[in-house]
């Protein structure tokens, strides 16, 4: 039983997303898809988003201490919590796969921490790591 409780986790719109003054999130998506401020721009994908939702699916099982908390009713949002190693810190991480045009996509994706002020950078640091499994996974997908 992990040492700090899950808080509620609220639905939220990342197009109309308000961030903390804290420095104990982060946020990456296309241009112009949210008025949120980002902390960087996410990459473009060369395939539909349905694809890169199944490359994530197959990517997110890679991440150790990460549970799926709910996904809507389309697919195209999904909320995650990964809890630190140490001491079992709970952090949400919500997802939402982007259709574009041309038949390219890309994913707005917000990771925030429950408990604490600063982060010291964990959450930038887990949603790089998360763009870089996803991408070696959709590469590996696409075969030689």
């Amino acid at each position: 039983m992990p040492l700090f409780s899950l808080k509620a986790i609220e639905p939220v719109d990342l197009t109309t997303l308000t961030r903390p003054s804290s420095p104990n999130s982060t946020f990456v998506a296309p241009p112009d898809f949210s008025r949120a401020r980002r902390d960087a721009e996410a990459p473009l994908f060369a395939c539909n988003w349905t694809r890169l939702a199944e490359a994530w699916d197959r990517a997110v099982t890679t991440f150790p201490r990460t549970a799926e908390h709910n996904r809507s009713s389309d697919g195209r949002q999904r909320t995650y919590v990964q809890r630190t190693a140490l001491m079992g810190y709970p952090d949400v991480i919500t997802i939402e796969f982007v259709a574009l045009e041309d038949n390219q996509s890309s994913v707005a994706i917000y990771s925030r921490s429950q408990y604490g002020y600063s982060d010291f950078g964990a959450n930038r640091r887990r949603v790089n790591a998360w763009l870089r499994s996803l991408t070696e996974t959709l590469s590996a997908s696409e075969g030689p």
